[in-house]
């Protein structure tokens, strides 16, 4: 059971599994912009790892909660701002890739949110992000 666990909190926690994928993701799908075909896929793909990078971090939703009356909310406004232009952006692409070309300023000006945010949000937690990864390189496996 405790191996279970330890496994399930290790897969939480790997960088390698959420976080470097959106990053890379979200780079790719401004390098393809121009070539619609795999700028859906990479979209439709970012979207899923967003999920899934939210996903593995049950905390982090009872804290954005929280921010919402008043705890901490200045450091969580990034948060909420790159979740909902993700969530805009994500709509918009899809509404846009059925047909409405009306929708191509709500999609660029959502894109570049995200980016804001996604800057300011790396900027936030770099030093753990850093001390993640280098502890990972060593071998250490967080419990």
């Amino acid at each position: 059971m405790s191996l279970i666990r330890r496994d399930r909190s290790v897969w939480r926690r790997s960088g390698l599994l959420t976080d470097l994928p959106v990053a890379v993701l979200f780079v790719v799908g401004w390098i393809t912009i121009l070539w619609a075909p795999s700028h859906i896929v990479i979209g439709l793909l970012f979207a899923g790892i967003v999920a899934l990078h939210l996903l593995s971090r049950p905390r982090i939703w009872v804290r954005m909660r929280q921010s919402l009356r008043g705890h901490g909310r200045a450091h969580w406004v990034v948060n909420w701002i790159a979740l909902v232009a993700a969530v805009v952006m994500t709509v918009s692409g899809i509404v846009q890739w059925a047909g409405d070309a009306g929708m191509r300023p709500v999609h660029s000006t959502s894109s570049y949110l995200v980016l804001l945010a996604i800057g300011v949000h790396v900027w936030q937690r770099w030093r753990p992000l850093v001390a993640r990864l280098r502890r990972r390189r060593r071998g250490y496996v967080p419990t």
